[in-house]
């Protein structure tokens, strides 16, 4: 059955809170043992004095995300729906529902592998927010602003925290890089005006905001962060069911040349290899032939229908 449109509650916070994150992250470590290294309260009901949804979020951090997938039966056996990814890649995503009502959310649990940046992410966000105050209490009354504002509307009010919690991340000295899919507007602009500034900067080949390809299910978009800030892009075309073209590959004009495009395109590699690709095919401007190669690519036949400038060398690479 359709659940209905997720309604935004923002109430004050509650002791019970405590008990209830505890009892569940015993059930879930009990059901998982080893594969479970940490187990951690995160989100804004493990912040004392703030308000919050009524949701408890739960970050377990395992060994291995992908043998995350073997329990989610077992998962659901304790009240949790499986989504997947859910747009953060690397992470698993659970969600459990009120009992009195199937459209109420009771708890999140979010699994990050050991070394995913979400992992330092959320638990520096948790801890600056614990020892400022001010930022937790302006934290909370902007939630409680965007929840009288989008009642109706959880998409426009995570939107709205969006801003404020890169300010606190920065603030807090978060500066790994990592790739996330475009979601909001902000990324969707970012990702546009670095493509535009890098990729189309001849007049004649003009950059097109509405091309097919951004609304089209077999591309993925992603913008990569260096911290709260968006330095590169790439887009991710799902060819065949083993295979994926790396297309649109940028990082900003001041961060080029600083080993930023290699940790682009190994995130890369990490992802389609997760999803279960096999090889990865790509055109490669004679100018980035040498860079492609000492990233493991090789040359490698890359025929498409569309014919693309004669000056790229196909390549590609097993994974």
């Amino acid at each position: 059955m359709e659940r209905k449109r997720r309604k935004v509650e923002v109430v004050a916070y509650k002791e019970e809170w405590k008990k209830i994150f505890h009892e569940e992250a015993t059930n879930i470590r009990e059901l998982m043992g080893e594969l479970i290294t940490d187990i951690y309260h995160i989100g804004s009901t493990s912040i004392s004095n703030i308000k919050a949804k009524p949701i408890i979020d739960i970050m377990p951090i395992v060994k291995d995300i992908t043998q995350v997938d073997a329990f989610n039966m077992k998962m659901e056996a304790l009240g949790y729906k499986a989504y997947g990814e859910y747009g953060l890649t690397g992470r698993r995503y659970f969600a459990k529902f009120s009992d009195w009502d199937e459209n109420i959310r009771f708890a999140h649990v979010h699994f990050y592998q050991t070394d995913n940046p979400g992992v330092e992410q959320h638990l520096l966000f948790k801890d600056y927010l614990l020892s400022h105050l001010k930022d937790a209490l302006e934290y909370s009354e902007l939630k409680e602003s965007l929840s009288e504002k989008y009642p109706n509307d959880i998409d426009r009010y995570m939107v709205g925290k969006d801003l404020f919690i890169k300010q606190i991340l920065s603030k807090a000295g978060f500066a790994r890089t990592y790739l996330r899919e475009v979601k909001t507007d902000n990324e969707w602009e970012q990702y546009h005006i670095i493509r535009e500034a890098e990729l189309f900067k001849n007049p004649d080949n003009k950059y097109d905001r509405m091309h097919p390809s951004l609304s089209d299910s077999n591309n993925l978009h992603y913008v990569f962060y260096k911290g709260a800030d968006i330095i590169g892009v790439i887009q991710i075309e799902q060819l065949t069911s083993e295979k994926v073209a790396f297309r649109n590959i940028a990082i900003k004009g001041n961060f080029k040349n600083r080993g930023f495009g290699s940790d682009l395109i190994k995130q890369a590699e990490r992802i389609a290899k997760n999803k279960g690709y096999k090889l990865i095919l790509l055109h490669a401007a004679k100018e980035a032939y040498n860079f492609y190669k000492r990233n493991g690519f090789s040359e490698m036949e890359f025929k498409e229908e569309v014919e693309f400038n004669l000056e790229c060398i196909d390549m590609g690479k097993k994974i």
